[in-house]
């Protein structure tokens, strides 16, 4: 008889035994438990491996075991994922680059024994996949320690590039690295930080780390001596190259591959250059000397999860990959033999080169007729289910345990879950002493869940502070951050393990904290990656004073007898304009219609002037509207409905995902707007799926449960049916009391009819249509709440309806087109406006492939979508030829049902279309950019974007942003033409879209052209005039004025672009020897230009110093530029020249200086200063340099200075 077994009596058997020991019985989160007890045994040497029947599985258990090995064992077990490729070996796509960078790094620190993980866990697709050897990786790593040489900064240099890193300027991604002068930036892909070595001659100086986000250094983070490895598993260097080619060139020519096809691939590899397929040629770089992860270390003890699904996905796999293999090569594909890239050997996985395995299995492996005795169920109920048993292990373990463990399935006795129902199974678990866990994924979700909890009087433990770990008590309720996919209860552990969605009912989708952690970095990324973005040659720029022009780059000049940087601005008839570098905020990047097709201003007409003086009087009228609207707002009483209470943190707490910040904020301001007693009227922004929706729906609950009715507009009838779907799934079955109803097309009018008479009668709760809730006849019993979506999409008399419901009525607009910060701040305080920008940070990146116009790859992947029941975006952008393309892709994916959707359709025909799809009536939507907004699709997580080249970077974010939102990973291919040459601005678009995704951004680029239109959304169509002409940064400027004259603010826009002109004999700039990258210099000078305040200087010296070492001289004066232009700006001086022996001061009009010290110093001191009838003030002092001139004219200007 096999008794039930703990934890400690299976590793018992692991630890004592020579072979394999079998477990059965456990469900997933307890196999997680046992593998995180198993991982926190480990002592030293190589770590313990664990095989999964899938690369997913791998990751997920990977999380789990880490959240379990603090949440119940009170320990930090470190577990980490090998994984495998995210694309077939026999495409034509490059496989994620994020996937590459892990599976080195883990090899790496396997290789160097440092920060090893206790458990590796991976599939045998990844792990059967031959990887570079232990000595070649070794060879190509690197040991720098401080006070020591090397070769030369050029050596280094060129070592870096042959272990396979990505030389680039600045330094943000794993496994790339620069050099700038005596500063050598690397970051390798196992590094927290990337580092930053300074050489002084060939030895290195000093080693530190620095944030990739900000360029800066981390003082508190230097080393004595740094190890890593090579930034790729395949290096292509002067070692591997002539092996590589000869490998190239005998499977193409064995395949019968032509020259044309093979020879330019020979060129790219002797260029020392990685074509796509480069990840999968470990048999070209290292014949014969390939090794498996198997093979990599002296591996003690391995797991296996689910040996028969994990053999039986493998002989799958490899047969799939057999019959690509042929099409690849068929296709004129490169790549080595699947034997000789994989050990593809059949094997049992009892054969393993192990000594010592533990296998937990899903079913029970074993013969029937031997079926040893059951034990009886214990008596707390729990048994032990088993599956059907199939068959005989080839190999019999030497041990054999039976885990009675239970899944949660059926924890609410087949009741609707809620906390009623368990509240007596805890007084239970506490009296046999069990120690029960709850996991809440999120800190506001924990609170919500010990509110709920304390209410029905469960005692209940919080989890310890910080990064504190503590072990559970026995018969204690211990509620802890942390997710794991399904809880478990297991009585030999006197354990019950709950997630929060077993104990609410609704499914949780939501990350785990470190997974959460790494998006909110990225998003942090993507922020400064926005602010640091800046003007490229060709952009239209707004000048403050001669309006819009085109940036032609940066050109040196000579003058006054010295030689500096200037913008170069193109007008109208090809004049020029000079501009200093010090002077560029003066400037702004134009923004309105497209910025290709901004007209240009001629210069000396004053027709700019003109423009600018018409917008402030228009931006006056807008000002005046939205303070008068504001002052009525502050005193019109409204609904005043209750604070939070037990049911509403219930119903927040049933919410599947994890909110965001931005989501939080928009949902605190929408109730506290509730509950102010004045009516509101608040827009929230943010792209489709971002969660506005969600926000929406909380606002409805609090209205209807306070007894008000709710009335949702739409403008088209697809989101109507789409938000009735949304707000009937978040209700559910446990609010049945709450009555929803919709009118649209859809209904018939004796439906209508029906349903808008229950609405004036009070019978329906929450009514959602089009605008035919506009109509006369539509009458409410108790209106409390009227959430508009996407208004700017209603005809001119639906807004004038809208505007009596603003009157007396809580009003909430939702849109998807994001506005500009800086609009949002001008109207701040007027407008009550809420961002949502930063996507749902559950999201798995959108993997991202760039290829040639490829029919055999459009067809696998169509049909892979449709295999997994997904659907397909297939954008084609010409009218003309969209119905022949969707015959083409009917002819490829013949089960395929394909819709087509265009512009030109008539609106109900296009609607149709549209809600075919919605309703999985078609499977792959041929369409054009017209789906580029609009519904949320969560199933179609596929598109394919052909002729992805003539797309802005904007509709590339844009149409991508249609998929990717479920947790299903989505993918997106971006198609450029198989013959012809595409443009360097395209290929720049693609590579930085493709970029993005690799750096994990679960987020939106808020796409400034997008955000214009957002703009101009709120302020009325007709201000697009006024916006064309001026710029959108300089009309919203302009706003902002106006309604801080009328609030009677102090002006500040008018000061901050008055620049004084400055003529010196001196060089003041950033040399190109410093810094080389344009763009970089660009960016430097517009933050110089803009620095108000002395410490905002110093801050920039320090940085200079910091990434591209020592201040050349030209350099110092630049600052001392900017120090000098910073004094004349603040007492208002217009001009200041320096000659051989004088400098000259013109005051303005308003200046700060005081002509009565000036009279007064020129009388005392003749010889030395003097005035000139334009009240110029000339001061005799020779000046050797720009430090000499700051301390001259910084003692001139205190004693010409008004004084208290």
């Amino acid at each position: 008889m096999i008794a039930s077994s703990s934890i400690l009596s299976i590793l018992r058997s692991s630890r004592e035994l020579d072979e394999s020991v079998r477990v059965t019985g456990l469900s997933r989160g307890a196999r997680a438990l046992l593998l995180a007890r198993w991982g926190a045994e480990r002592e030293g040497g190589a770590p313990l491996l664990v095989v999964c029947p899938s690369n997913e599985l791998a990751t997920e258990l990977a999380e789990e075991i880490e959240t379990l090995s603090e949440t119940v064992l009170g320990r930090n077990v470190r577990a980490a994922a090998f994984p495998g490729w995210d694309h077939s070996p026999f495409s034509s796509i490059a496989p994620s680059i994020g996937v590459r960078l892990a599976r080195i790094a883990l090899l790496t620190r396997l290789a160097k024994g440092e920060d090893v993980p206790d458990l590796v866990l991976t599939s045998l697709p990844a792990a059967l996949h031959r990887t570079l050897p232990l000595a070649t990786l070794e060879a190509r790593s690197f040991v720098l320690r401080k006070g020591e040489g090397v070769e030369s900064r050029d050596v280094l240099a060129r070592n870096l590039a042959e272990a396979g890193y990505l030389r680039v300027d600045p330094v943000e991604d794993r496994g790339t690295f620069a050099v700038r002068g005596d500063l050598v930036d690397v970051f390798p892909p196992e590094a927290a930080r990337p580092y930053r070595l300074e050489l002084w001659g060939d030895e290195v100086e000093t080693i530190r780390e620095f944030d990739p986000k900000t360029q800066r250094t981390l003082s508190e983070h230097s080393h004595a001596q740094i190890a890593f490895g090579p930034a790729r598993e395949v290096l292509i260097n002067s070692e591997t190259v002539a092996s590589v080619r000869e490998g190239l060139k005998a499977r193409a020519d064995d395949a019968g591959i032509s020259r044309a096809l093979r020879d330019p691939l020979l060129e790219r590899v002797h260029a020392g250059s990685y074509p796509e397929s480069a990840d999968f040629w470990s048999a070209f770089a290292y014949p014969g000397k390939a090794r498996t992860l198997f093979e990599f270390l002296p591996w003690s003890r391995v797991a296996v999860i689910d040996a028969l699904g994990a053999e039986q996905g493998w002989d799958a796999w490899v047969a799939d990959q057999r019959e690509r293999e042929k099409e690849a090569l068929e296709s004129g594909v490169v790549l080595p033999k699947i034997e000789e890239e994989f050990d593809v050997r059949p094997s049992s996985l009892e054969k393993l080169p192990i000594a010592k395995r533990l296998f937990l299995d899903v079913l029970e492996l074993a013969d029937l007729s031997a079926r040893p005795e059951l034990p009886e169920a214990p008596e707390d109920g729990y048994t032990d289910e088993f599956s059907s048993e199939i068959g005989k292990p080839s190999d019999e373990p030497k041990a054999r345990h039976r885990a009675f463990v239970k899944t949660n399935a059926d924890l609410h006795d087949g009741k609707p879950p809620s906390l009623a129902t368990l509240e007596p199974k805890f007084g239970l678990w506490r009296k046999q002493g069990f120690r029960t866990l709850i996991l809440a994924p999120t800190p506001s979700q924990v609170e919500r869940l010990r509110y709920l909890l304390e209410e029905r009087k469960i005692p209940v433990t919080l989890g310890p502070e910080g990064n504190e770990l503590a072990e559970p008590n026995a018969g204690s309720v211990t509620l802890r951050e942390g997710s794991v996919a399904e809880g478990f209860r297991w009585p030999a552990e006197g354990l019950v393990v709950l997630t929060d969605s077993e104990i609410l009912g609704t499914k949780s989708r939501h990350q785990s904290k470190k997974r959460r952690k790494q998006d909110e970095s990225a998003a942090k990324e993507w922020s400064n990656l926005q602010a640091t973005s800046d003007l490229a040659v060709g952009d239209a720029v707004v000048h403050i004073d001669h309006g819009i022009g085109r940036y032609q780059g940066i050109v040196r000049l000579d003058l006054n007898g010295a030689s500096n940087d200037f913008l170069l601005l193109e007008y109208a008839n090809k004049d020029k304009l000079y501009l200093p570098i010090y002077r560029l905020n003066v400037i702004q990047k134009y923004a309105g219609g497209s910025g290709e097709g901004a007209a240009l201003d001629t210069l000396g007409t004053g027709h700019f002037a003109k423009a600018k003086e018409k917008a402030k009087e228009s931006v006056r009228k807008i000002a005046i509207d939205l303070v008068k609207l504001y002052a009525e707002r502050k005193i019109r009483p409204g609904l005043r409905f209750s604070p939070r209470d037990a049911e509403m943190n219930r119903f927040e707490a049933s919410f599947p995902f994890d909110e965001t910040p931005d989501q939080l904020r928009a949902i605190e301001a929408t109730f506290d707007d509730m509950e102010s007693g004045r009516v509101m009227d608040r827009l929230v922004c943010g792209d489709v799926g971002y969660g506005k929706t969600e926000v929406a729906i909380r606002a409805a609950f609090k209205a209807v449960y306070d007894g008000y009715q709710v009335a949702v507009l739409v403008p088209t009838t697809v989101l109507a049916h789409q938000h009735e779907q949304s707000f009937r799934a978040r209700f559910g079955k446990d609010y049945p009391a709450i009555r929803l109803e919709s009118v649209s097309r859809f209904k018939s009018a004796k439906e209508q009819k029906e349903i808008i008479k229950s609405v004036e009668s009070g019978g329906v709760d929450i009514i959602i249509g089009t605008h035919r809730l506009l109509s006369k006849d539509v009458r409410f019993k108790r209106l409390g709440l009227v959430i508009i979506d996407e208004e700017h999409r209603f005809g001119v008399e639906h807004k004038e309806r809208l505007k009596t419901f603003r009157t007396n009525t809580h009003v909430l607009t939702l849109t998807a087109t994001p506005i500009p910060r800086t609009l949002h701040m001008s109207l701040s305080g007027l407008r009550d406006i809420s961002l949502i920008n930063t996507a749902p940070l559950n999201r798995l990146p959108i993997r991202t492939y760039v290829s040639k116009f490829d029919e055999d790859l459009i067809r696998r992947t169509i049909e892979t979508e449709l295999s997994r029941g997904g659907q397909v975006f297939f954008v084609h952008n010409r009218v003309g030829s969209i119905y022949s393309v969707a015959e083409k892709v009917k002819e490829l994916v013949p089960r395929a049902q394909i819709g087509v959707g265009h512009g030109q359709m008539a609106e109900g025909e296009l609607e149709k279309v549209m809600m075919d799809f919605y309703e999985k009536k078609t499977n792959v939507l041929v369409a054009t950019t017209i789906i580029e907004s609009g519904i949320d699709i969560p199933s179609a997580n596929t598109i394919l974007i052909d002729r992805a080249d003539a797309f802005g970077l904007a509709q590339l974010y844009q149409l991508r942003g249609r998929v990717g939102r479920a947790q299903t990973r989505a993918y997106a291919y971006l198609f450029i033409p198989a013959e012809g040459v595409i443009t360097e601005d395209a290929k720049k678009r693609l590579e930085v879209i493709q970029k993005f995704v690799e750096l994990g951004s679960g987020f939106s680029v808020a796409s400034h052209d997008l955000e214009i239109r957002g703009g101009g959304d709120i302020l009325g169509p007709q201000q697009s005039g006024h916006i064309n002409a001026v710029g959108f940064d300089l009309y919203t400027e302009l706003l902002e004025e106006a309604i801080r004259e009328l609030e009677g603010k102090p002006l500040e826009a008018e000061d901050s672009h008055r620049e004084p002109e400055i003529k010196v004999p001196f060089s003041a700039l950033l040399p190109e020897d410093y810094v080389a990258d344009p763009q970089q210099r660009l960016a430097l000078y517009r933050r110089l230009s803009g620095a108000s305040q002395e410490e905002q200087i110093d801050e920039i010296e320090v940085e200079l110093q910091d990434r591209f070492g020592k201040l050349p001289e030209a350099a110092k004066n630049l600052l001392w530029l900017i120090r000098v232009k910073r004094m004349l700006k603040m007492l208002k001086v217009d001009a200041l020249t320096v000659g051989p022996e004088r400098v000259v001061l013109s005051p303005g009009a308003d200046s700060a200086l005081d002509p009565i010290r000036a009279i007064a110093l020129v009388s005392s001191h003749g010889e030395k200063y003097s005035l000139t009838p334009d009240s110029k003030f000339i001061a005799r002092v020779k000046i050797l340099s720009l430090q000499d001139l700051y301390h001259s004219v910084s003692t001139l200007l205190r004693e010409l200075s008004f004084r208290d």
